[in-house]
């Protein structure tokens, strides 16, 4: 009886060692997936510091012409300080790199200029429009101006030099009466071509808090 006992505990014994045993693998291997899981944390929380994740971009400083994507609020009014003699300006074209094919045939973004401090602001900015050339770099970026012309648009720069702005006044209601000198035509031309001549005298006239529309005389300039 005793010797039946005693085999009994010494099963009981081994068997509750090879169960401790495995139990301590088991927990082992958990400690050790805990701690790999723990470092590949740690190690990707690191290269999110120090952001070294290629899919991360980090934007640096880059110099930009003096170009804005408008129309961004054309009734602002430019209020020159009074101590300074001179103002800033819009003067809006059209980006054809941003629309090659003219499906939007407005002008669409805005430089700035400075020019002299005047009482007459409307009428000098839209006469400083006419004689304005774009920079090197406007044109890379992609603007074009109707006013410019190259070696091959001499019908153009020819009925261009009659074209004149006789006068411009704006009435108690917002709207701004731009009077033209335009013998030769030069304001005629395909309805794209139209839209985007108008859209610039309208969106650089609409800068000022004082101008909410415009019109155009006599009556046949501006027409397709």
């Amino acid at each position: 009886m005793k010797t039946l006992v005693k085999v009994l505990f010494g099963a009981i014994a081994g068997i509750s060692i090879v169960i401790l045993f495995v139990l301590s693998l088991i927990q082992s291997n958990q400690i050790n997936k805990i701690n790999s899981d723990l470092s590949h944390v740690s190690s990707q929380l690191e290269i999110l510091i120090n952001n070294q994740d290629p899919s991360i971009i980090t934007p640096t400083d880059i110099d930009v012409p003096d170009i804005t994507g408008g129309p961004s609020d054309p009734t602002t009014t430019v209020a020159p300080s009074t101590s300074s003699e001179t103002i800033k300006i819009k003067l809006y074209y059209k980006n054809v790199k941003n629309d090659p094919e003219h499906l939007n045939c407005e002008a669409d973004t805005f430089v700035y200029r400075t020019i002299p401090k005047t009482s007459k602001v409307l009428t000098d900015t839209l006469n400083y429009m006419l004689t304005n050339k774009l920079t090197a770099e406007e044109k890379a970026f992609g603007l074009e101006n109707p006013f410019e012309f190259g070696p091959d648009d001499t019908s153009y720069a020819t009925r261009f030099e009659k074209f004149k702005i006789k006068s411009v006044s704006v009435n108690s209601t917002g709207m701004a009466t731009i009077t033209l000198e335009d013998p030769e035509y030069f304001s005629s031309g395909g309805s794209c071509r139209i839209s985007e001549l108008s859209s610039m005298f309208e969106l650089t006239s609409k800068q000022f808090s004082t101008v909410d529309d415009i019109q155009f005389l006599p009556l046949d300039v501006m027409q397709p």
